[in-house]
């Protein structure tokens, strides 16, 4: 920001300007590092499909 617009900005101001213009930090999750990929996938395809039914809260 220096370099182009000749002004010193913060870190935070540059955030905050990208927030204000619509960006957002995007981050993927973590993933474990004992996870097993294949056991995830097989239990995605033999466990029950979720219920569509809202619970008492309204789906909280």
């Amino acid at each position: 920001m220096e370099r182009e617009l000749g002004k010193k900005l913060s870190l935070y101001l540059i955030y905050r300007l990208l927030h204000e213009m619509g960006f957002a930090l995007r981050v993927p999750r973590p993933r474990h590092a004992k996870a097993d990929g294949e056991a995830q996938e097989a239990f995605k395809k033999t466990s029950p499909p979720r219920s569509r039914r809202r619970g008492p809260r309204g789906g909280r």
